[in-house]
């Protein structure tokens, strides 16, 4: 869809990549939360936040205040009402509610319906559905929150999305949910990268096509 433009696009799942197999709990916990920021920076300026029947996996205070200790200034003061909540929730609130990038950046959430759930077995039940009474408060004041911030930080009704997905055949289905993410993040990147012509300045996306197109000129050319 972009490739007229040299734009590609690379997925970065705070859930995939981490690997911690040889690392004792701490060491894991450690390295867990270090790629929190690290990976959020890299995937500016966009960011997708999903929020199921899950709150995540909430980092003991040692490790929290380990964590924040390590941060500048701004990011402590950003994280600084986190203690305690998962790390989740502290991924969706360093890359997406504060106002800094809210205004900076091309943020997007899906929340997902409970009614996805049904038909599911019973087995699998609990590695999509918290069943603990104070994870499943947390989570509504997270999504709460997202709502809340959304409307009062000027966010249009299509960046903050509830979706169904169905379990059939031991699957859910997501054609229309890929649909909607796939509509509304090219949306962004249309809103992006009209944005950067305007302007007039060497954007992101333009220095990586200048440097694409040069090599290729360079390597075969006529190609360009």
């Amino acid at each position: 869809r972009f490739r007229d433009r040299r734009v590609e696009l690379q997925a970065i799942d705070l859930r995939l990549g981490v690997n911690t197999s040889d690392m004792s709990e701490a060491e894991s916990e450690r390295k867990v939360l270090s790629v929190c920021t690290s990976c959020i920076d890299s995937a500016r300026p966009f960011f997708i936040g999903l929020i199921g029947k899950r709150y995540g996996w909430i980092p003991p205070m040692e490790r929290w205040q380990e964590f924040t200790a390590k941060l500048s200034d701004e990011e402590q003061a950003l994280l600084a009402g986190t203690a305690g909540c998962s790390v989740t929730e502290m991924e969706i609130v360093y890359g997406a509610l504060s106002q800094e990038s809210f205004d900076t950046s091309h943020v997007l959430f899906y929340l997902r319906d409970d009614s996805s759930y049904e038909g599911l077995p019973e087995d699998l039940l609990p590695a999509f559905c918290d069943s603990d009474p104070e994870l499943l408060r947390k989570l509504d004041a997270l999504k709460d929150k997202v709502r809340r911030l959304f409307g009062a930080l000027g966010g249009e009704d299509d960046r903050c999305t509830p979706y169904r997905l169905a379990w059939r055949d031991g699957h859910f289905e997501g054609e229309d949910f890929e649909r909607i993410v796939t509509e509304q993040l090219a949306r962004q990147i249309e809103q992006e990268t009209a944005r950067e012509e305007e302007a007039g300045a060497a954007s992101w996306w333009a220095q990586e096509k200048e440097l694409e197109e040069s090599t290729l000129l360079r390597l075969l050319p006529g190609s360009v």
